[in-house]
């Protein structure tokens, strides 16, 4: 088959002739998305240390140069995992109490709080790279800064919701946010690390628990 016929249904296979075995060269129009996907599930399983552009073109069966179509290094690559995670996690911030039917009325900082935690237990792994430091300057990856952005935005602006039902409050709402901030995301960190929290929990005693303090925080910034 010509090689503009193989272009042209998007995909081109390489022959690696030191193995005997076909392996996929480019993928087109998806290529990214799957090396993406396949970097997640070796950060899941093995940690940041064991994943480079190599290991995922090897889990991806694609050709050594593959990734470097899309990712200049690892670190590009881990930003595009961080963005995705910010994404998922927008939107478990904004679904909090979905798939949790024994916590029922509960506030919309206890809510998000809920969504927080969950998915920082159910990815702690993409959780970590989100906030930590193995992404230097997240700055430079204008994709991944938004996603972080809007996430935070909406915590800013849930506290706002609730600080202006409170006429007595006297501090201005990123101050509040901060605070709310502080204690969910050193919840969510203290109970994937530290094992904070009830032992071996379902998810509905992990939400229980989490609505009881994140209460605690809404009870606070009414005062």
């Amino acid at each position: 088959m010509a090689r503009n016929t193989l272009q042209s249904t998007g995909v081109i296979k390489g022959f690696n002739q030191q193995n005997g075995r076909s392996e996929l060269a480019y993928h087109h129009g998806n290529l990214r998305a799957e090396l993406v996907a396949t970097g997640r599930s070796l950060l899941e399983k093995d940690g940041p240390d064991s994943l480079s552009l190599r290991a995922v073109a090897r889990a991806a069966g694609v050709s050594q140069t593959a990734p470097y179509r899309h990712f200049t290094n690892k670190e590009a690559l881990l930003a595009d995992i961080a963005k995705v995670g910010f994404e998922e996690f927008s939107d478990a911030l904004r679904h909090g109490v979905d798939g949790v039917p024994t916590v029922k009325a509960v506030g919309p900082l206890q809510a998000m709080a809920l969504g927080y935690v969950d998915f920082a237990c159910s990815n702690p792994e993409v959780f970590t790279l989100m906030f930590g430091s193995l992404i230097a300057d997240k700055s430079a990856y204008p994709e991944l800064a938004k996603a972080s952005l809007d996430s935070y935005e909406q915590l800013q602006e849930a506290v706002g919701d609730r600080l202006s039902s409170d006429d007595g409050q006297d501090y201005p709402v990123q101050t509040g946010a901060l605070a709310a901030w502080s204690l969910v995301h050193g919840l969510a960190t203290l109970m994937i690390h530290n094992g904070v929290g009830p032992d071996a929990p379902s998810k509905q005693e992990r939400a229980a628990f989490v609505a009881t303090v994140a209460r605690v925080l809404e009870t606070g910034l009414g005062q």
